[in-house]
């Protein structure tokens, strides 16, 4: 019982601050038991004082360091394991996902996104504590099925430009007034193709009005959940020490 309250009590703790993994793997592993294990012993020493001689009592003084110096030899292992864990994940899932959702564009390969976040599901907990900021993962999959909204619209709009031969798209997605690809480059205002184009778009306007207006809507939407994902990243792996740049690379001297 005294456990259960202790772990509710840390559930919300580490629900309103921002704790390290190292820090929540103590809470739960070293500091709650030997905290349980005194409050037992106190407990038990108070009532049965009367009973206790000097040789009891200082069998139970060794009993309870014991106890402790075992905890502390567990703690240190699990750290040790957690660590490693935590390591591996920010090298094989975190640090991807981070370089994919700092970049300033709303579309991204969700596929890949997909992938990573079914391995965080899958490998993002340590003895049920989280090695991953809050929510994150409800967060990337909400993200993901406003991309997969939005590229399902453009596709439309593709097609419909491929149909009437267009397939300079950044031409005609100037003229839509919308930049999915965040690569909006000027084009020659002399190019001959600028009469069929800016007709096309008009075109497509009218018969993808729904899509056009998705498309703009979802890239606002994208873009600041993109931004919420990429700071709570960079937050963890800040709070964590883990590393937010690439490893250089190190080329031999050839003579």
């Amino acid at each position: 019982m005294l456990r259960e309250q202790l772990l509710k009590a840390l559930d919300t703790l580490e629900g309103k601050i921002m704790l390290s993994v190292s820090v929540k793997l103590t809470l739960r592993v070293l500091v709650l038991p030997i905290l349980s294990i005194s409050v037992l012993f106190l407990t038990g020493f108070y009532f049965y004082r009367a009973n206790l001689d000097a040789s009891s009592f200082f069998t139970a003084i060794s009993s309870l360091l014991s106890a402790i110096l075992v905890i502390l030899l567990v703690w240190e292992r699990l750290r040790d394991s957690c660590q490693k864990k935590l390591e591996w994940i920010h090298d094989n899932i975190f640090f991807k996902l981070y370089q994919i959702f700092k970049e300033e564009r709303p579309y991204f390969w969700y596929k890949e996104v997909i992938e990573l976040t079914e391995d965080l599901r899958r490998y993002g907990k340590f003895l049920r504590i989280d090695l991953c900021p809050k929510n994150i993962v409800n967060d990337i999959s909400e993200c993901i099925d406003y991309e997969v909204i939005f590229d399902t619209n453009l596709k439309k709009i593709q097609e419909s430009a491929e149909k009437l031969g267009l397939t300079d798209w950044n031409m005609l997605y100037q003229f839509l007034d919308i930049d999915p690809y965040r690569s909006k480059s000027a084009f020659n205002p002399d190019d001959p193709n600028i009469p069929k184009y800016r007709e096309g778009a008009s075109l497509i306007q009218k018969e993808n009005q729904e899509a056009v207006n998705k498309i703009k809507e979802l890239d606002k939407e994208i873009m600041v959940m993109k931004k919420k994902i990429a700071l709570k990243l960079e937050l963890f792996m800040k709070n964590n020490a883990l590393r937010l740049k690439e490893e250089p690379s190190y080329h031999p001297f050839y003579r």
